[in-house]
């Protein structure tokens, strides 16, 4: 499976920057976001939604893009998060919030190499 490189996460974090920004009157559940994520159709659900506030065209269409392996990148950061969002992603009570964690936390996953000899999170974390 073609792996995603990170500028296209980072594409899909702004979307969701770019749809909390313009504060839309729907909101999504944490509910949603966990089964869209549990079914690997989290950004299909966001396109969905909110295609009509954030243009999603690119990152449907970009030849870089696999979307079936950020989407599983995706369910892999929901399984990790569930349950545990308001202790380790700082968030509560909005879906969009809880989206853009997913994000974070899929680049984590995705993206994070530990450093040979890093002894603590905090080498780990200067050394990027």
């Amino acid at each position: 499976m073609k792996r995603t490189p990170l500028c296209t996460y980072n594409h899909l974090g702004f979307l969701i920057n770019w749809i909390m920004d313009e504060r839309p009157d729907l909101d999504l559940t944490f509910a949603e976001i966990h089964q869209a994520a549990r079914q690997k159709q989290l950004i299909e659900l966001l396109r969905q939604r909110f295609g009509h506030v954030a243009d999603f065209g690119l990152l449907r269409h970009d030849s870089l893009t696999n979307i079936e392996h950020m989407e599983l990148a995706l369910s892999d950061a929901a399984f990790a998060l569930e349950g545990r969002e308001a202790g380790k992603a700082c968030v509560q009570h909005n879906g969009l919030c809880l989206a853009q964690a997913l994000v974070l936390e899929a680049i984590q996953q995705q993206f994070h190499r530990p450093q040979p000899g890093a002894g603590s999170r905090v080498n780990a974390v200067s050394a990027h």
